[in-house]
């Protein structure tokens, strides 16, 4: 798990490509992630962060549904702040 892969390798922070693109509702991918699935993802690394004391960066670099981007990008920060 990805959680598992992070514990055992220590990194010393977390880069996020932040990829928006796999949402259900994105145009190109097909993948059908939902809003509360990409919570989970983001809830997991900013776990992950807090337990490890390692900082994350995410880079946005996909997402082709303007209104997705819209809820999630906040969302995500909002997440990470809370953390």
């Amino acid at each position: 798990t990805l959680v598992s892969a992070v514990k055992g390798y220590k990194p010393q922070f977390i880069l996020v490509s932040a990829g928006y693109d796999l949402h259900e509702e994105d145009p190109l991918t097909g993948l059908k992630v939902s809003d509360k699935g990409v919570e989970f993802i983001v809830e997991t690394i900013a776990g992950l962060s807090r337990e490890l004391k390692i900082p994350v960066l995410f880079v946005l670099e996909g997402g082709y549904n303007l209104d997705v981007l819209k809820r999630l990008v906040p969302r995500t920060v909002e997440i990470m702040l809370n953390a």
